[in-house]
């Protein structure tokens, strides 16, 4: 998700909002400190954190994403390639999703509790994908 500056406003102005109630609930009564440190703590932990939390983040999912390597068949051609999760029970793995001519191959990344690469045929009757080089939309459910 892209951190704009709107929505690192809207969090900082969420947290000063909800660090003055706080304030205001355990001391029972509202003070002109209590409405400073309020702003002060939104401030420092909206713009401070929201920004460091995020790129921090995304740093971690490029190198998670750089280190899944999935492997092509000999006359098989790479279309498209990006960060995916698969919905396996309750749990979201994270991983590769790639495009070939081909197939559509998911694998997941190391940190996940449930590891696995799964892969599906493209002329295969079971499934159906409308592809557009910008996005891949799934078109029919696929058990696996």
């Amino acid at each position: 998700m892209k951190t704009t500056w709107k929505t690192v406003i809207i969090d900082t102005i969420t947290i000063c909002l909800l660090m003055i109630i706080s304030n205001l609930i355990f001391r029972g009564k509202m003070e002109t400190e209590s409405i400073f440190a309020g702003i002060v703590s939104g401030l420092f932990f909206g713009l401070f954190f929201r920004k460091i939390f995020t790129s921090t983040y995304k740093r971690l999912g490029e190198k998670q994403l750089k280190q899944i390597v999935i492997i092509l068949d000999e006359d098989e051609e790479l279309i498209k390639e990006a960060g995916a999760n698969h919905f396996k029970g309750k749990e979201a793995v994270g991983g590769k999703l790639a495009l070939t001519n081909k197939r559509l191959v998911f694998k997941s990344h190391k940190l996940n509790l449930q590891n696995h690469e799964q892969s599906f045929s493209i002329s295969s009757s079971r499934c159906a994908f409308r592809v557009d080089y910008t996005d891949i939309q799934y078109q029919k459910h696929v058990k696996s």
